[in-house]
């Protein structure tokens, strides 16, 4: 586990420690997270699969993105020709402690986007070189 408040401003890691429990406790931005741990998914497909109105998943995938719990791993085209970009969940899992001390996050990168990024980030630094 990680502690997402490491190397952070006492109010930095309360703010993002409140922010992440919005989302968590969110019942469709929660959905979107769970539905695209093990695989990415697409818009259309979380929508479909969560019987979230389409408008609400995109928005949530917006707001998941900023947080930084969502990326977006590729992008395919349909068989219509329509390109469509899959969604991935940046974390394995998050846990929430509370104690005297106060709220702690703490979170499991999903290790196969970290792999991806980290390949991608690698391939992007020997294009500069």
């Amino acid at each position: 586990m990680e502690d997402w408040s490491n190397g952070q401003g006492f109010g930095q890691a309360k703010r993002l420690d409140a922010s992440i429990l919005k989302m968590v406790g969110d019942d469709y931005a929660r959905s979107i997270i769970i539905a695209t741990i093990a695989r990415p998914r697409s818009a259309a497909e979380l929508s479909s699969m969560l019987k979230i109105p389409i408008a609400t998943v995109y928005r949530k995938i917006n707001e998941l993105q900023r947080m930084g719990l969502l990326v977006r791993e590729k992008s395919r085209f349909t068989e219509k020709s329509k390109l469509v970009d899959l969604y991935r969940s940046t974390v394995k899992s998050i846990n929430v402690k509370i104690d005297s001390s106060g709220v702690k996050v703490n979170y499991q990168y999903n290790a196969d986007i970290v792999k991806r990024l980290v390949l991608v980030w690698e391939d992007l630094k020997r294009s500069r070189i």
